[in-house]
Formats: structure tokens, C-alpha cells, sequence
């Protein structure tokens, strides 16, 4: 017995959302503009000078309408075995958020998942399977 079209289109849903297929991937390989170095630099702190250069990509992990910058440390100092130190820092109506948030130790593109916790979306690296969720301070 062959499954309808029906069927088939709900196997595929059920299949993509259950890998997170259905967010576009953030791929982080750009290089930060004067502004977003800048920005950075302030949220980051003293712990940006260990782990520069950074490479960035940008989504929208609020829902504000506004791209939060990613960034991944592209130095020796930020990466290892598990991947290289992922940040973001959110996208204000004046620029950049003073504080970065530590994202995880990973490699790849971030999935940005329909799911939410706390007003931020749940993420999800390339490299892994586990799902990062806000819990209104850090993702964990």
C-alpha cells in the first residue's frame, strides 16, 4: 500500500522538526564590522583580547526584529577539541547589549528553534544534539 501525498508531507514535518531541521542554520564565518568589533569588545571585556579573532553571523534570538550578533572565537586561546567559544550579544534600538552571553564550546552553524523559554529561542549547534534553553539569565 503506497502512503498518500498526506502522509508523506507529515512524515517529513514530523522528521525535520524532530532534528531541528526547520530553522535555516546560522552560519558563523563573517568577518565583524568596525561597529561590531566595537561592540564586542564592550560586552566582552577583558576576555575579549584572549579569545580574538572572532568570526560572526547574525539571528534573532528575541524575537525584537533586530539581529543579534554571534560570534565564535577563531583563535587558538578560544578553541579546542569540542570547538571554539560561541557568544551572543543582542541587538538593542542603540546598537549592541553591554553583556555578551556565553553560548557553548561548538563548532558549526546554530540552529535557531521555533521553541522558546523565557523570551529567547532555544538553540542548537551544528555539532551537537543537545538543546541550549534560556532560563532567563544564561543558556543551559
Amino acid at each position: 500500500m503506497k502512503p498518500s501525498a498526506g502522509v508523506i508531507c507529515a512524515m517529513a514535518l514530523v522528521t525535520q522538526t524532530a532534528v531541528g531541521a526547520t530553522a535555516p542554520g546560522v552560519t558563523i564565518n563573517d568577518k565583524p564590522t568596525m561597529a561590531e568589533t566595537q561592540a564586542l569588545k564592550q560586552a566582552m571585556g577583558a576576555d575579549y583580547s584572549d579569545l580574538q579573532p572572532f568570526d560572526v553571523g547574525h539571528a534573532d534570538l528575541d524575537d525584537d526584529h533586530r539581529p543579534d550578533l554571534l560570534a565564535r572565537s577563531d583563535s587558538t586561546g578560544g578553541c579546542g577539541s569540542a570547538g571554539c567559544q560561541t557568544y551572543a550579544v543582542l541587538a538593542t534600538s542603540t546598537g549592541y547589549a553591554r553583556k555578551s552571553i556565553r553560548l557553548a564550546t561548538a563548532g558549526g552553524k546554530v540552529f535557531v528553534l521555533p521553541s522558546k523559554h523565557h523570551g529567547m529561542h532555544d538553540l542548537r549547534f551544528e555539532s551537537g544534539t543537545y538543546t541550549f534553553k534560556w532560563n532567563g539569565k544564561e543558556y543551559q
